[in-house]
């Protein structure tokens, strides 16, 4: 997959997984596993 298409699959994925935790959804490991990794490869900023 092109690196543009993954920053914005990365991007997207984190604002989801944002939205859903404002809502008061439980918040799943895989949401935080994912966003690791794509901070880990630098397609996002670490927020922690």
């Amino acid at each position: 997959m092109p690196p543009h298409l993954i920053r914005q699959f990365a991007v997207d994925y984190v604002y989801l997984a944002d939205v859903f935790e404002d809502l008061g959804t439980a918040k799943l490991a895989e949401f935080d596993e994912m966003r690791q990794t794509f901070a880990d490869l630098g397609y996002i900023k670490d927020q922690s």
